[in-house]
């Protein structure tokens, strides 16, 4: 049997080696990919689109190069522009998981639909999209409730360089809505365009149904190279399964934090992992 200073030392060289990205065989490794064989996983036929800070050594992270992300682009990408509408650089059926969290309220909706159709194209039959993204109702309902001690989490932003308000006692509920479907109209926003006032969007909230208000928010604000970290669109779980069914995707649900039904995107370590308090989750198999 190996002595304990042994054991320490093969401990320590597997977490050094982990964090690096080695392919070790880790016993989460082996239960959360067991079903491919080693050859499979070498060829790494899973994405993640707006990759972002991710790491993994089976997985191919798919990004927008640009300066505002470059601190957190750390592992190598395949440069991918949404607003392109481009083909994914993948043949048809290759890739077996796709994934993509808070990345398409950065995008309008030809974007998004562009590149729901072209996961679809590039997943083998039987392969999945998971997509998780700010819960627009949430949001919403946190309007209609005046529910200003939710939005907690967002005070940071606020308080932040971003941000030219005085005070957060100055920040209408509202302006936590503005900021979080379009962000560029945020009257508080250091880069504002077209600000809206809390009492225009209280006045709006008052004769618009949900979706018109929300689609009023999103009016004449798109994707700035400038500024790719802006929101400019909104997602309901309903506007999304129905993005994903024209897509051609033949089953579609919603799902919840660290419930997908595919192993590999159990793993909450690495996925599910951004804003849970306002996300929702819909996962597509074609």
């Amino acid at each position: 049997m190996p002595s304990e200073p042994i054991k320490r030392g093969v401990a320590a060289v597997k977490r050094r080696m982990a964090r690096l990205g080695a392919k070790l065989p880790a016993p989460a490794h082996r239960h959360l990919y067991g079903a491919w064989t080693p050859s499979e996983l070498n060829a790494r036929p899973f994405i993640n689109v707006g990759a972002g800070l991710f790491h993994h050594p089976y997985w191919k992270n798919v990004d927008y190069g640009s300066g505002w992300y470059a601190k957190d682009q750390k592992a190598a990408f395949v440069e991918y522009d949404l607003t392109a509408l481009a083909p994914l650089p993948f043949d048809d059926g290759a890739i077996t998981l796709a994934y993509t969290s808070h990345t398409i309220e950065h995008v309008d909706d030809r974007a998004v639909d562009n590149l729901l159709g072209e996961c679809h194209r590039v997943l083998r039959p039987g392969g999945a999209l998971r997509v998780t993204c700010p819960d627009a109702g949430l949001l919403y309902r946190s309007l209609e409730l005046g529910a200003r001690d939710y939005w907690r989490w967002r005070y940071p932003w606020f308080k932040g360089r971003l941000s030219t308000a005085p005070s957060l006692d100055a920040v209408a509920l509202e302006d936590f809505l503005v900021r979080e479907i379009a962000t560029s109209k945020c009257r508080f926003y250091v880069h504002r365009k077209t600000p809206l006032s809390a009492e225009e969007v209280r006045d709006l909230a008052r004769v618009l149904p949900r979706e018109d208000l929300l689609n009023t928010l999103i009016d004449g604000v798109s994707f700035d190279p400038e500024h790719p970290g802006d929101h400019v669109n909104w997602w309901t779980e309903g506007k999304l399964i129905a993005a994903l069914q024209r897509a051609g995707f033949r089953t579609v649900y919603p799902s919840r934090r660290g419930q997908s039904l595919f192993a590999p995107l159990t793993d909450v370590d690495r996925f599910d992992t951004t804003q849970p308090s306002n996300s929702l989750y819909v996962e597509a198999v074609r």
